[in-house]
């Protein structure tokens, strides 16, 4: 694109003072005004009345059209805008100087320009991450792309382009974004594929983002450039983006894809939306991603979307998030993942899935530990979706009975002391209060029981030493095909947790104690060699359960060993 596609002059060397001993500045373009041979575009000093047409892209610039962005008259030596910034500390005043830019946003979103997201997401003031102050940065550093040009990484369009954008007030600049998008968006990423050092690409990446920040409808300009080119859709522009090793240029074209993905009229699938979805789940859970809360935010954007959340369920989205969760001990990435847990409970299918991932145990973990008044907010919101929006009853209930067993029920009482300005959050906490208090009175020591199993953290409760319990529902154990006794047999395969271990080693030992015929069940289930594994488990208690439970498995052997021993004696010896 040349200056002269959108009407701007640059003008002619310009001295600063009078007086000849002081320093020059110019603010010229490395090349002369005037199109380099190769570009399609006609002055606009020269243009005749009909349209001039870049026909690369596919776009009629009429000469009326030029000259409503024009910062001057149109005529040749016309003076620069009153909003173009001189650099007044150049060494060389004949040096072509690059036009020092600091204002080419609207400085409203902080440096990050944080997605606004409508409704809870929306708390001021907004926390400043990682992404935010490198963003910043970015914004303020000073690329003489002019040296770009002389080397010829970078053409006279691609120069004349990145000028206008960043030189030029916001009306002229939004016309030219709002009128010649597709343009814009051709030559800046046709930059970022000729430049190697990562500070240009990271500076255009941040112009790109804060541009669709600004006008959502601006992404509709990437993906009639990436049509014309290759007939994609404008994201895949920028996943090659993902795999570069400069980690802002990385979260940078993530959030640019994020914006398209959701911000457009049709929505990503197929292996382009399966691969997004994974990055963002490994980024997530990634202890080394500095920028982890801009991560966060891309998911925010992304379960917002009924197609995406159900997409990212599939891949297992929740266990990630889960496990970011335990990780940070950071508010602001606590209250975005559970943001997005909070946008996956409305859908009664991903809902059913939580109790799965023993989401209610850490979010009740959160909760308990949690001193501010939006992670309290979310999580509270969240933990009613999980008693309201399930179709089934029954899965209701059991994620009420995981909740009492959570210890939910005492976070809840002690919330209700406090003041909070949000009349929601006190309406969101009676509920709850009021829906676990009338389960609580109505439930069985088995449901008890059964609730605190499923959740995978087991304790030493009185349930499991309780006589009365085992002797009347052992045979309950049985149902849906030993479901209870498969799920012990798991824990001691899957935890890492000694008091889990303990347990649930000791309560396949009572099984067996009062339902004999279990020993069998047990050991076909692989129950046997998992129990005797834990002989040299490290922690005592475990060994000692575990060889409790050993002893009740060798039992049947002994009384029929005991037995033949006896009519041996009786019978005497053979003659």
């Amino acid at each position: 694109m040349n200056v002269a596609l959108a009407g701007v002059k640059l003008p002619p060397k310009r001295q600063l003072s009078a007086n000849k001993d002081k320093r020059k500045t110019a603010v010229t373009s490395p090349a002369t005004s005037t199109p380099s041979p190769s570009s399609p575009f006609t002055p606009f000093g020269k243009s005749p009345e009909r349209n001039v047409t870049d026909k690369r892209v596919g776009f009629d610039f009429s000469k009326k059209e030029l000259e409503q962005i024009s910062p001057g008259s149109g005529r040749v030596g016309s003076p620069p805008p009153a909003d173009l910034h001189i650099v007044d500390d150049v060494d060389d005043a004949n040096a072509p100087v690059r036009v020092k830019t600091e204002t080419w946003i609207r400085p409203t979103l902080q440096a990050d320009t944080e997605i606004q997201l409508d409704g809870i997401d929306e708390e001021a003031p907004m926390a400043i991450s990682p992404m935010a102050i490198k963003a910043s940065e970015v914004r303020r550093s000073s690329i003489n792309w002019s040296v770009y040009l002389q080397s010829q990484i970078i053409t006279q369009d691609h120069y004349d382009c990145i000028f206008i954008l960043e030189s030029y007030g916001k009306q002229k600049r939004d016309h030219l974004l709002n009128h010649h998008g597709a343009q814009c968006a051709r030559l800046l990423l046709e930059m970022t594929w000729s430049i190697s050092k990562p500070s240009p690409v990271q500076y255009i990446l941040t112009m790109i983002d804060d541009f669709l920040q600004e006008d959502r409808n601006r992404g509709n300009a990437f993906h009639q450039y990436a049509s014309a080119k290759d007939g994609s859709k404008g994201w895949a522009l920028f996943f090659p983006f993902l795999n570069r090793d400069d980690p802002f240029i990385v979260q940078q074209a993530a959030r640019i894809i994020a914006k398209l993905a959701c911000w457009s009229s049709e929505l990503m699938q197929g292996a382009e939306l399966q691969i997004y979805l994974v990055f963002l789940k490994d980024q997530i859970r990634s202890g080394a991603n500095d920028f982890r809360q801009s991560t966060a935010r891309c998911l925010q954007m992304i379960v917002r979307v009924a197609e995406y959340r159900v997409a990212f369920t599939n891949l297992d989205g929740i266990s990630s998030i889960l496990t970011a969760l335990k990780q940070v001990n950071n508010f602001q990435i606590q209250y975005q993942l559970i943001f997005c847990l909070w946008c996956l409970t409305f859908d009664p299918d991903i809902a059913a899935k939580f109790q799965n991932y023993n989401a209610i145990q850490v979010l009740a973990s959160v909760l308990a530990e949690s001193q501010k008044d939006k992670v309290t907010r979310i999580i509270i919101a969240t933990l009613r979706n999980l008693l309201e929006n399930p179709i089934e009853d029954a899965l209701a209930q059991e994620h009420a009975l995981t909740m009492i067993h959570s210890r939910i029920l005492n976070t809840l009482k002690f919330l209700s002391t406090k003041k909070f300005e949000d009349n929601d959050i006190l309406e969101d906490i009676q509920y709850l209060t009021d829906e676990l208090e009338s389960i609580a009175v109505n439930i069985s020591t088995y449901d008890q029981y059964v609730s605190e199993l499923k959740s995978g953290a087991l304790e030493w409760s009185p349930v499991h030493k309780n006589e009365p319990f085992w002797r009347e529902n052992v045979t309950l154990f049985n149902d849906s095909n030993y479901e209870l006794v498969k799920i012990l047999v798991r824990l001691l395969e899957v935890s890492t947790d000694p008091m889990v271990l303990a347990v649930a080693v000791h309560d396949i030992g009572q099984y067996m104690r009062y339902y004999p015929p279990g020993k069998k069940v047990v050991e076909r289930l692989g129950g046997k060699d998992r129990a005797m594994s834990m002989l040299t488990h490290p922690d005592a208690n475990v060994r000692y359960q575990a060889l409790l439970a050993v002893q009740k498995m060798m039992v049947q052997n002994w009384e029929f060993l005991g037995r033949r021993i006896e009519r041996e004696q009786e019978d005497g010896p053979d003659d």
